[in-house]
């Protein structure tokens, strides 16, 4: 069980390297998939999808992956939405976009960031995708020891961040082609 980040530009790939992930993760621990989805992305658009959260416990016991649709949800639900994860457990998640519920000043009181803290208790994998590091992961998310997956990013903010805290060189991260990426493994790793 974990928590991944995958960082980058548009069109970087981090969608496609995220949806794998969860996939995989969903296949080989025999869970259901939920994917926030807060981009509007085609790659979910076949999954049957709820816009309120009283809508997932059907969904979730009808199908094997299901997308929420964080686009068009109102703040209420997007509140609601973590709880109900927590909860529920034993779930891979994705979010498609950290920006609909997270941003550099979100504290630890924040249910979307409770939800990182306990991800284990509640036996989560937890799959996140973002395109600046610094304006949408909080520090105290950060301090939760995720696995980052770094691909291409022109952001002055967000390579600086990447510099100073991983050690990435920034020309290196501005010129990873489409799809390359870095992985960064803060936490503990499964061969330690």
């Amino acid at each position: 069980m974990g928590v991944v980040w995958c960082i980058g530009c548009p069109g970087a790939g981090k969608t496609t390297l995220a949806r794998s992930i969860a996939a995989q993760r969903a296949r080989s621990t025999g869970r259901k998939l939920l994917v926030v989805d807060a981009e509007g992305d085609a790659n979910f658009r076949a999954l049957p999808m709820g816009s309120t959260v009283s809508e997932l416990p059907k969904l979730l016991v009808e199908h094997n992956a299901v997308s929420f649709d964080a686009m068009n949800a109102g703040k209420q639900e997007l509140r609601r939405l973590p709880t109900f994860i927590e909860r529920a457990g034993r779930l891979v998640v994705l979010v498609d976009g950290a920006h609909a519920v997270l941003d550099a000043h979100s504290s630890a009181g924040d249910v979307w960031v409770r939800l990182q803290r306990v991800h284990r208790h509640a036996e989560l994998e937890l799959i996140w995708t973002t395109h600046h590091l610094g304006g949408d992961v909080p520090q105290v998310v950060q301090a939760c020891a995720p696995e980052l997956y770094v691909f291409r990013t022109t952001s002055p903010a967000a390579l600086k961040t990447l510099e100073r805290e991983f050690g990435l060189e920034a020309s290196r991260v501005r010129g990873l082609e489409r799809g390359k990426y870095i992985k960064v493994e803060m936490g503990f790793s499964a061969g330690a």
